[in-house]
């Protein structure tokens, strides 16, 4: 499985209850600046890309692959992990 280093959310979620779950938590981290929502809209961006189901071109698909890299970066990148 492309996700075994991962829990894969795409058991439970469709793609775009997936899509609408990297929306609340990117509005979460703006408010907040809480690492915990970095990490989690890299987690849920990477399980749309993964996702089975997902229908997207390849270039979408490598849409949501860099998106969940350059979250991942803003996770690492902050020294607060409960943020501000």
């Amino acid at each position: 499985m492309l996700c075994a280093e991962y829990v894969c959310l795409y058991d439970a979620y469709a793609v775009d209850e997936l899509v609408s779950i990297i929306h609340a938590f990117v509005n979460a981290y703006q408010v907040t600046g809480a690492t915990l929502f970095a990490w989690l809209v890299h987690r849920a961006a990477s399980q749309i890309w993964l996702h089975p189901e997902y229908e997207g071109t390849d270039e979408e698909r490598c849409t949501y692959r860099k998106l969940s890299k350059q979250w991942k970066m803003v996770a690492l990148s902050s020294s607060n992990q409960l943020g501000a």
